[in-house]
């Protein structure tokens, strides 16, 4: 039976439509199709592509014989935000001699070396590579996200592993430096 309408994308870079009027999701995110019947009726349809989503999101750096928290997000688009998913969600790791994974998403780094820790939730699959390290891992932190013009912000170095006593040298391209755990710079512009 020839089909009597003529079905289009309102955003083509985020559905695809075929021939016979079959819609295809491209990315996720929210968008509309529309119909037009050969009198002239036509309809809208909204499609949410929902999306998941794991904090931390970046390659991981982490310490052998440590755990981490990993979290995953699934957010369908409909205007209510993202869902925190972590215990209902399927966990795995590409290598569990390296780093394994808890059904709650609690990481533990084992040997050195890289693996990927994949959640999947409703057919949804997402995938963060974690690197285990067995010497000095440096993670730092800023105690301002935001800081006014000459307001100090305070640098924070944590070092794990390794053997004590650690030495310290910072050198930013910003003008920061020192030689101690934590370093304080005043800015001459706002910035985050």
């Amino acid at each position: 039976r020839p089909r009597h309408y003529i079905a289009r994308a309102l955003d083509p870079e985020k559905v695809k439509i075929d021939e016979s009027g079959k819609a295809t999701a491209i990315v996720q995110g929210k968008t509309e199709i529309k119909a037009v019947y050969y009198r002239g009726l036509n309809a809208k349809a909204q499609i949410y592509v929902p999306s998941l989503r794991i904090k931390p999101a970046v390659v991981t750096t982490m310490l052998a014989n440590t755990e981490k928290q990993f979290n995953a997000y699934y957010d369908v688009y409909d205007g209510q935000g993202e869902t925190k998913i972590t215990p209902d969600a399927k966990w795995a790791s590409s290598d569990e001699s390296v780093a394994g994974v808890n059904k709650k998403g609690i990481v533990s780094a084992k040997e050195k070396g890289m693996a990927n820790i994949s959640v999947s939730y409703k057919g949804l699959p997402k995938t963060v590579s974690v690197i285990v390290e067995s010497g000095l891992v440096v993670n730092c932190s800023a105690d301002k996200a935001n800081a006014s013009v000459n307001e100090n912000v305070a640098f924070t170095a944590y070092p794990e592993g390794g053997t004590a006593p650690y030495f310290y040298k910072w050198i930013g391209d910003d003008g920061l430096s020192g030689t101690n755990e934590i370093v304080e710079k005043a800015y001459l512009t706002t910035g985050t």
